[in-house]
């Protein structure tokens, strides 16, 4: 796979500290599609999903939090159980990369 083709990567972070968990969430909202409060969807290459890696680091602890970004397969299927994600039913286009969460959205 070329290393400029964007992927869908999962982010997944857990920050001890309140304030900076409030923060951190936010700038993340601004750059990634949230599925659940602490995991997001980020479509990105890698090497620029390894340069926002690095603009996240900064936004951490390293002593006391933890942040994970996992590659996705290209085309992913999601499902989801339990409470159903707002998303639910919607493609999401961008970069190449088409991804779609089934399951059935709140009423």
């Amino acid at each position: 796979m070329a290393r400029n083709r964007s992927i869908p990567w999962l982010i997944a972070y857990d920050i001890s500290d309140p304030r900076r968990l409030q923060r951190f969430h936010r700038f993340l909202r601004q750059h990634a599609t949230p599925v659940q409060y602490s995991v997001f969807l980020y479509v990105a290459s890698h090497d620029r999903a390894r340069h926002f890696a690095t603009t996240l680091e900064d936004r951490i602890d390293p002593r006391h939090d933890d942040l994970r970004l996992y590659p996705l397969p290209a085309s992913p299927e999601y499902q989801t159980l339990g409470r159903s994600h707002p998303l639910a039913g919607v493609q999401l286009f961008g970069n190449g990369v088409t991804l779609g969460l089934t399951g059935e959205p709140d009423a």
